[in-house]
């Protein structure tokens, strides 16, 4: 691994990373949250649209690349009957249309609090939109997590609605199952995910400190596998990452990277509880609908092994960084008691 010296262009990467997460924290950004939010929504509307008008109009290769429709990589390999969009892979398309779905979730959520009808009224078929072309990508678990996000809209909105929801769907969970698409896969998918996990857990035991790096998985991953099958299984060939994100960190970038991960994991899990004690803020809804997207979405697959979807996520997770400094639950309380007034600071969007 050491002699492939292409590896090193991972470590550029994660400065160029680093550096846009400290460029959006610093005062001088130009880019607002309400900005961002705003293009996550109507970039996944986009999405939707251009990746449906795709099925009907043939682009060129230079319209291709101003609409941001030509695939990249092995175009043998992709299932033109998901909804891919301006993404090369239904899944990473999957993940910004549950991002502009949370977003505007939130914007409704806050719109009924305010009973302002007319947002609400355009958000609805904006809405369903998202929410068929999240189902049109085919992704099982873009559509678990979907629901979870209707759940949470509902214990937003009015705990004793999602009480008899929940209890419905649970009663009539085979049904909800069966609209999942491509719920007949679901034994072969997690057969299938369950040996990319078993070799990747072998794989971060042979390089346990560095890892393989993104660029280095598949290479590694390979040659593991022509250790173990005189044959290599379809299902295991060409394998990019280990479909799940919690393994990928320890597998792809070895201890040094993955307990640090898992360090940022935790403190960000904390705040985003405390979420749940405070006062309801308007910019807590964002976050509590957006952060489940990144964390959820993991499980089953790993999306942030994308560019376009790191560069995306990086805002969102700079936005927070800030917001929870600002925001902090303890600060909260010192300067309450400070003050004596019990009120909590004005937020600043």
């Amino acid at each position: 691994m050491l002699k492939n010296i292409s590896y090193i262009l991972v470590s550029i990467m994660i400065i160029g990373y680093w550096g846009l997460y400290v460029k959006t924290l610093s005062k001088e950004s130009k880019v607002s949250f309400k900005q961002y939010r705003w293009l996550i929504i109507f970039g996944g509307l986009y999405s939707c649209f251009i990746g449906w008008a795709t099925k009907w109009i043939h682009f060129s290769n230079f319209a291709g690349m101003l609409t941001g429709t030509v695939l990249f990589g092995d175009t043998a390999t992709q299932d033109n009957t998901r909804l891919t969009g301006c993404f090369y892979n239904p899944n990473f398309n999957m993940y910004l249309l549950l991002l502009s779905l949370a977003f505007l979730l939130a914007e409704t959520l806050i719109a009924i609090r305010k009973k302002q009808s007319l947002s609400i009224i355009w958000h609805l078929p904006i809405l369903f939109i998202l929410s068929f072309g999240i189902f049109d990508t085919g992704s099982r678990s873009g559509f678990a997590v979907m629901c979870l996000l209707y759940m949470l809209f509902l214990i937003r909105l009015n705990k004793t609605a999602f009480m008899m929801i929940a209890i419905v769907s649970l009663l009539q969970f085979k049904r909800l199952f069966n609209l999942m698409p491509r719920s007949a896969l679901v034994d072969h998918s997690m057969n299938n995910r369950k040996q990319i996990w078993e070799f990747s857990f072998k794989l971060w035991k042979l390089h346990p400190v560095f890892g393989t790096t993104p660029l280095g998985f598949q290479q590694e991953f390979t040659k593991l596998l022509q250790l173990t099958y005189k044959k290599i299984p379809h299902s295991l060939s060409d394998i990019p990452h280990s479909h799940d994100m919690y393994l990928g960190a320890i597998t792809e970038y070895g201890i040094v990277g993955g307990v640090p991960f898992f360090l940022l994991l935790i403190v960000n899990f904390y705040k985003y509880l405390l979420l749940f004690i405070r006062k309801i803020k308007p910019l807590d809804e964002y976050f509590m609908f957006a952060l489940p997207v990144c964390i959820l979405t993991g499980i089953f697959d790993e999306p942030l092994f994308s560019p376009q979807i790191a560069l995306i996520s990086i805002f969102l997770f700079s936005f927070w960084r800030s917001y929870t400094d600002k925001k902090s639950i303890i600060r909260f309380k010192i300067q309450n008691q400070l003050n004596g007034s019990g009120k909590y600071l004005k937020k600043a969007i």
